[in-house]
């Protein structure tokens, strides 16, 4: 039998795999889904896609994570970012926050630190607010 450890980071995949793209989502959404986790040294290590719609003209979102046992806040990761290459959809970035119980992690929040779209930056209130949270992601705002 698959140990606590392997269930619980099997049961976070599957959840966000089902969850990424939420009822509440418009058409323009940016959607934000856990793909891995792991273990680095003293680092846990997340990895995450944002996915967008043809129509969305970001090239860049950064920003961080906020890492919750339940409602405590257990960790902050890492900045990262996500890059967009032209005519690309998809892009994935690694968060590591050090010294997280990874095993235990329930949640995160997603931290926008800036967006580039058109060789600029734009405002991060309006980029946060383009991104549906999804699975084990509860929350997107802006720093």
């Amino acid at each position: 039998m698959p140990s606590r450890t392997l269930r619980k980071i099997a049961a976070m995949t599957v959840s966000s795999m089902l969850l990424a793209w939420p009822a509440n989502a418009t058409d323009d959404a940016l959607t934000l889904a856990l793909e891995e986790t792991g273990q680095r040294e003293y680092y846990c290590t997340t990895t995450f896609a944002l996915t967008k719609p043809d129509s969305v003209a970001y090239q860049e979102v950064n920003g961080f994570f906020y890492v919750f046992v339940g409602d405590e806040q257990v960790g902050r990761s890492k900045g990262a970012s996500f890059g967009f290459a032209d005519g690309e959809t998809s892009a994935s970035a690694t968060f590591e926050t050090p010294n997280a119980p990874c095993a235990d992690v329930d949640s995160y929040v997603f931290v926008v630190g800036a967006c580039m779209q058109n060789g600029s930056f734009t405002d991060r209130n309006a980029c946060a607010a383009t991104i549906a949270p999804g699975g084990v992601v509860k929350e997107v705002r802006a720093r």
